[in-house]
């Protein structure tokens, strides 16, 4: 068995996340390649997705979010994720379904019940037919006009449902508004996939775009047991491989094994990277021991609220956090470092921060913390 460095982990991982330098030239081809990206806070994966594609601009991700090939909805944990829009109702009936087990709780806590929850799906059905799209307020009024009361939490668990049942999906923003589209109507083609099939198809994109990782990090990134991994795992052994490390055995697509000594096309531009708070580099894993050191964890998620900062990356090792203030004119970039950054890293952060303005179309600014 091939036995790996912390620093070689951290390289592969880098190649795997299109974080070290690829082919890719749209935003389809990266969500193809990841199969689902975190996605509930939208600016977020919208800069994922640039930080990924230099040269891109923030209105290009905008534009291929509207051609509608690349979509937002709850595939999987009852957390939103972009991912190819022919993938929509597999990944929802493999995975998403898993959410609705215990929804009869969630309705007696929200005084809701399944006749209501139906009606509220029909209506999104009849009044989306026709390729329409409703923002969020226009779904409310349309709940409210029809004797459903939306107020509260409420309205948002009847469009997570409609969209968790395959009735909806998020569509495009309009002016800063989410909306909801027919996913019928928005996403037509789809692949055809079940059972076994289905999680062994998830398990090679999983650990194609982010091994090495651990069973345990595919298990709980998809949202299904540990014994369903380790299955959907062998039903992949032409295609995968298994390696050893510090921390215990990790898997990676084959064609990886050769490739710790060098991460090709890494050197094309700076080793630091400002991603966003829900990047697959920290969401992607369970276990985050080689790219973030425990007693870290709290400055990327204080209070353990579930809200992640936006990190600093060298090298594929979280070494801070770095915030953004937009103005019309500029964006400035504020990066806190858990330690001193050195002189090195401050440079790749003036250039990093450089990209995010290009891909904002500002100038961009680097202010001390």
């Amino acid at each position: 068995m091939t036995s790996l460095s912390v620093a070689e982990v951290r390289r592969l991982r880098l190649i795997s996340l299109l974080l070290a330098g690829h082919d890719f030239t749209t935003p389809e081809q990266v969500v193809e390649w990841f199969s689902a990206m975190q996605a509930q806070d939208l600016a977020s994966v919208k800069w994922s997705l640039g930080v990924r594609l230099p040269g891109l601009t923030e209105t290009d991700i905008d534009e291929a979010i509207e051609r509608g090939s690349i979509l937002r909805t709850w595939p999987m944990r009852g957390t939103i994720h972009l991912i190819p829009a022919r993938d929509a109702r597999w990944m929802l009936a493999t995975m998403g379904v898993r959410q609705l087990s215990g929804v009869q709780k969630r309705w007696d806590y929200l005084g809701l019940d399944r006749p209501t929850v139906e009606r509220a799906g029909e209506l999104l059905a009849e009044a989306l037919t026709g390729n329409k799209r409703l923002t969020r307020s226009q779904a409310a009024a349309l709940f409210t006009a029809q004797g459903i009361d939306a107020s509260g939490q409420r309205l948002y668990h009847l469009l997570w449902h409609s969209s968790q049942v395959g009735i909806t999906c998020i569509g495009p923003t309009v002016d800063k508004e989410q909306t909801f589209v027919l996913l019928s109507d928005w996403a037509p083609d789809q692949r055809q996939l079940e059972g076994e099939e289905a999680l062994a198809e998830l398990a090679w994109s999983y650990f194609r775009a982010h091994g090495p990782a651990f069973v345990t990090d595919f298990s709980g990134w998809a949202g299904i047991p540990v014994t369903a991994a380790r299955k959907a795992i062998k039903a992949n052994a032409d295609r995968l491989t298994t390696v050893e490390t510090e921390f215990g055995d990790m898997w990676l697509s084959s064609d990886r094994g050769d490739e710790a000594e060098t991460v090709p096309g890494s050197r094309a531009r700076s080793s630091v990277l400002t991603l966003p708070g829900f990047d697959e580099l920290i969401l992607g894993y369970k276990d985050r021991r080689a790219f973030l050191e425990p007693d870290q964890f709290a400055a990327v998620v204080p209070g353990n609220n579930g809200v992640f900062k936006p990190t600093v990356v060298d090298a594929g090792r979280v070494v801070g956090i770095w915030k953004r203030t937009v103005t019309k004119s500029k964006v400035k970039v504020e990066a806190i470092p858990f330690a001193e950054f050195s002189p090195t890293q401050r440079k790749g952060i003036g250039r990093a921060a450089a990209g995010f303005g290009q891909y904002l179309g500002l100038p961009a600014e680097v202010v001390d913390a």
